[in-house]
């Protein structure tokens, strides 16, 4: 198992995620808890920040990790980096040799539940328990129907004109909403918006 050195260990600029260095990736995590290792793998366009109300639930008897996956939240990405989902997956299990972390469950949704599957399939024996919520199940990613919006966001101009409209609090509530990315449209608080806004859309 490899272990990284002190990078483990630095606080990340908001004083709550911590961040380390992973090949190419600046990963930015949160550690919260001792137990049994639970990996929190979000969903898209999110973070980390999507499971603010279930960790204090898990903390007392769980150790949590919970990273900000490739091009969101606080990890920074370099361009021409390998987004593809076994690329992803091998990002966790190094995460977790950093870590010292041998075996965890593993919570993954959404997008973040594909990743979880590749990482189960490929390396079974550090999975204890696997929990899949609204999962995707594409080969890989983006899938054929995120693809062209995938594809627009790289154009220039056109997608930073995407990019900026969906940056609008008022277009970026619409379209979660309308895309049923919430059960209660009331949990798209003004905090969850901005940070959305922060952290995954503004340049």
């Amino acid at each position: 198992m490899r272990h990284c050195g002190a990078d483990c260990l630095r606080p990340a600029d908001n004083g709550v995620k911590r961040v380390t260095q992973l090949g190419d990736v600046r990963l930015a995590y949160r550690d919260e808890g001792s137990g049994p290792a639970v990996l929190l793998l979000h969903g898209c366009p999110f973070a980390s920040f999507v499971w603010r109300r279930l960790i204090p639930q898990l903390t007392p008897t769980h150790r949590c990790i919970a990273p900000d996956l490739l091009g969101l939240g606080n990890t920074e990405t370099p361009p021409g980096a390998d987004w593809s989902l076994p690329a992803q997956a091998e990002t966790m299990i190094r995460l977790l040799d950093c870590l010292g972390i041998e075996r965890a469950h593993v919570l993954g949704h959404d997008h973040g539940g594909a990743v979880a599957q590749v990482l189960a399939a490929r390396h079974p024996t550090r999975v204890d328990r696997l929990v899949l919520t609204d999962a995707e199940a594409y080969d890989n990613w983006p899938s054929a129907e995120e693809r062209p919006f995938a594809r627009i966001t790289q154009m220039p101009f056109l997608g930073d004109l995407v990019l900026w409209l969906w940056s609008r609090r008022i277009v970026l509530r619409a379209t979660l909403v309308r895309g049923k990315a919430v059960y209660d449209a009331r949990e798209l608080s003004g905090e969850f918006i901005d940070f959305l806004v922060r952290a995954n859309l503004a340049d």
